[in-house]
């Protein structure tokens, strides 16, 4: 029987500092896949090179949600990133991406510092 987890604007933002927290030089993105146990995942650019290699042939992506938005946690922090949303037919919403940069699509929301790494991460994904 699966747990279910209610996941906050609170619990999002605690997620959010405290992967900022960890985030080391050899670190390019995240994403929420984990959002809804508490965390969320940096990832290096061979962890994203292996995450993709089970991504790329289920998922696609839609030019018109890669955005560049902005994560503002009243009176702490403002910083904006470069998003990747791949999508796959049955796509749930992400929460991470609605509850910390008020962004309601489906699929899975990657999250990048710099825009040539979400380029780069979006290379042999078809486009919907």
């Amino acid at each position: 029987m699966s747990q279910t987890h209610i996941v906050t604007k609170d619990l999002a933002e605690r997620a959010y500092l405290a992967m900022l927290s960890q985030k080391t030089a050899s670190d390019v993105g995240f994403h929420g896949a984990y959002l809804s146990t508490g965390g969320l995942s940096l990832c290096n650019k061979e962890e994203l090179g292996i995450s993709k290699l089970s991504l790329v042939t289920n998922y696609t992506y839609n030019p018109a949600n890669s955005k560049k938005l902005e994560v503002k946690i009243e009176g702490k922090l403002t910083r904006k990133w470069h998003l990747a949303v791949i999508e796959e037919e049955g796509s749930g919403i992400d929460t991470m991406a609605l509850l910390l940069m008020g962004y309601m699509v489906n699929g899975l929301v990657f999250a990048f510092s710099k825009k040539q790494d979400r380029d780069d991460f979006l290379v042999g994904f078809k486009k919907n």
